[in-house]
């Protein structure tokens, strides 16, 4: 695996187990993936069963997504050299909740 890392120019980094505060950058990616499909399931009226789906589709959307860290290009403009197409996107509801801060509460809840 070193040699397909030295290859691809990917920083090979480890951290020791059961410590996830080491990995501050990758636990906060995490979570904002997760806030994003929550956010989809919710929209959608989704069931529960459709979480998987709901995660793929916030990673393939957060990848088609321009982003500041990158000066407004997009994850997917950085690996593939092109602009993606959104042409086939659909919305699935426009709906909107609030968040009230200090709510106790299952985080899956609305």
């Amino acid at each position: 695996m070193k040699n397909y890392f030295l290859e691809n120019r990917i920083i090979f980094q480890t951290s020791y187990m059961g410590t996830p505060q080491q990995n501050g950058r990758v636990e906060h990616k995490h979570q904002y993936i997760l806030n994003v499909a929550q956010a989809l399931r919710f929209q959608g009226c989704s069931p529960i069963d459709f979480w998987r789906e709901c995660i793929l589709t916030a990673g393939y959307l957060i990848n088609r997504t321009p982003s500041s860290v990158l000066n407004g290009k997009t994850t997917y403009r950085m690996i593939y050299s092109c602009d993606p197409t959104y042409d086939h996107l659909r919305v699935f509801r426009l709906l909107c909740y609030a968040h009230k801060q200090g709510r106790l509460g299952d985080k899956f809840n609305s």
